[in-house]
């Protein structure tokens, strides 16, 4: 969703109470973050009027968020993104699949990572991306450990645990993980290990895809 407004004129208004006419344009667009394809567009001119141009600008954006004709505009947005990935399912499947045998991972996870849950291929997309997590889950574990290392050396222990976090059992980075979640875990205050533990059993509990768009954010 990407938001975009445009100031059209400015104008001074009354004489006793002066207020500030500003008229403007709100567009909203709808499209794939991956190719720029638009699903959906909506353009709205507005006349608000404030004590400043930015309280009328607030002004407008509150009336054009409470106008029905928003609610339209998404749900529709919806049924066109559904239709799209539908249409396009399997060319997706099949680019992420030739990345993967490339071994360019972060593109093969690129393809699939915005097919919505309605679509007929969805239960393959789960089924691919948890296979890429599991193909780069000991490179991404190792990078986080020599991250958090980084972070441990400067002092700023909170950002190291934030990486920690994400290291998960049954793989070779674990052990020194553990040792480092420890020494840590006596050097920084009760509330604060009470949330890095509260954040990585969340982690835990996340299925494949949102695991690699969780570690994908933090690689970034």
């Amino acid at each position: 969703v990407i938001p975009k407004i445009t100031i059209i004129s400015e104008k001074i208004a009354g004489e006793i109470d002066i207020v500030k006419v500003v008229k403007l344009k709100i567009e909203v667009t709808i499209q794939n973050e991956m190719d720029g394809f638009v699903f959906n567009k909506l353009n709205k001119h507005l006349i608000a009027t404030g004590a400043d141009t930015q309280s009328a600008i607030t002004k407008a954006i509150n009336s054009f968020e409470d106008d029905v004709k928003i609610n339209v505009f998404f749900s529709q947005s919806n049924q066109k993104i559904v239709a799209f990935y539908e249409n396009n399912c399997a060319n997706l499947l099949s680019n992420a699949k030739v990345a993967i045998e490339r071994k360019e991972y972060k593109k093969a996870f690129n393809f699939l990572k915005y097919v919505p849950e309605k679509v007929s291929c969805f239960e393959e997309v789960e089924s691919i991306t948890t296979k890429i997590f599991l193909d780069t889950k000991e490179a991404n574990y190792q990078r986080l450990i020599r991250k958090a290392e980084a972070a441990e050396a400067a002092k700023n222990y909170k950002r190291a645990l934030s990486y920690l976090k994400y290291i998960e059992p049954n793989n070779s980075s674990y052990a020194k993980a553990l040792e480092m979640i420890k020494q840590m875990g006596i050097l920084v205050d009760k509330k604060l290990f009470q949330d890095f533990e509260a954040e990585k059993e969340a982690f835990n509990k996340l299925d494949a895809k949102r695991k690699l768009e969780a570690l994908r954010d933090e690689m970034d």
